[in-house]
């Protein structure tokens, strides 16, 4: 449960993904685009995000170690 929360926060964050997800699963849009633009739209915007993608999995990353650290501390203090 943790796990989606967090895969849905950060789904949330990249918009560009989100889009493409969206775009593949049959949502329609509100603006009339030639889908050959939008593809490559998608795909500039998506080799944007690729730092964003870095700092929230570098993000993530700490938080898993800073719980694990702590369920460790707790073992070995019981």
């Amino acid at each position: 449960m943790w796990a989606r929360s967090v895969g849905v926060e950060i789904l949330n964050e990249l918009q560009t993904v989100k889009g493409a997800m969206m775009g593949f699963a049959g949502a329609k849009s509100s603006s009339h685009v030639n889908p050959s633009v939008a593809m490559w739209g998608t795909v500039a915007a998506g080799i944007e995000t690729i730092e964003t993608v870095e700092k929230l999995s570098k993000a993530v990353a700490s938080s898993l170690s800073s719980i694990a650290r702590k369920a460790v501390e707790r073992a070995l203090i019981q």
